[in-house]
């Protein structure tokens, strides 16, 4: 609710107004729910959708403690005793990285610290959209350059990898280029990790995007008597 900019009804035009021309509607909170893939039978939804507008309702009530949404949250929905917006900072320009994650409240606040005629800067990749769970959605980019009236430009050139991988990774997305002079690399399919077929040299490294099968593969190293070194947690201490 607060990556959305969303006020409970009761609290409309008494020091609070919603954001994103969102209100605290039935319909509000189905769509939200169908966002983040959370299905609540319709016989539960008027208990559930209850227990949401007194959570949000306690949380802004309680002013004395403000976590990371409230900050952004706070000075897009509050408003002054005459009903006008709570004074801020405002800039001649705006940098934003990582567009592609901006929540609507996000993309709220930078338009309030905004100085009329500001140039805005956004680089973002829609490909790499990962905070769905705090509001983003996949049209994060689309919206960012609709409200800023924004000129769209390549960011193309992966001066990080070798060219075999951006051959590879071309697969999944044909735009993306090697830099010139990047290293030629190698993308090779070992198939099979078991200690009979992996000879371990000091330069090898495993990187995995979960820690589980990291750790798992470390510990059938160890038990062959293969040295490993996990980065970040001392695994000797548990043998």
């Amino acid at each position: 609710a607060k990556s959305y900019g969303i006020v409970p009804a009761h609290m409309e035009g008494n020091g609070y107004e919603s954001a994103n021309g969102l209100r605290d509607e039935d319909s509000t909170w189905d769509s939200i729910c169908a966002h983040f893939g959370r299905t609540i039978e319709v016989d539960q939804r008027p208990t559930v959708y209850r227990l949401f507008r007194e959570i949000l309702t306690l949380s802004l009530e309680d002013e004395l403690v403000y976590d990371f949404d409230d900050q952004k949250y706070f000075p897009v929905v509050r408003r002054t005793e005459n009903g006008g917006r709570l004074p801020t900072f405002q800039y001649d320009a705006i940098i934003i990285d990582e567009v592609q994650d901006v929540s609507p409240v996000d993309l709220e606040l930078v338009k309030l610290v905004a100085k009329k005629d500001a140039i805005f800067l956004g680089v973002g990749d829609s490909r790499q959209a990962i905070y769905g769970f705090r509001g983003a959605d996949t049209k994060s980019i689309a919206k960012f350059t609709e409200a800023t009236n924004a000129t769209v430009l390549p960011l193309s050139i992966s001066y990080r990898c070798a060219t075999a991988s951006v051959e590879e990774a071309g697969g999944v997305y044909p735009v993306i280029e090697a830099a010139a002079g990047a290293p030629e690399g190698e993308v090779t399919e070992l198939g099979n990790y078991s200690h009979e077929t992996f000879s371990a040299r000091n330069e090898d490294m495993f990187i995995c995007r979960n820690n589980a099968p990291i750790v798992s593969q470390a510990y059938k190293l160890i038990r062959h008597r293969v040295p490993v070194f996990v980065k970040g947690r001392d695994i000797g201490k548990g043998i």
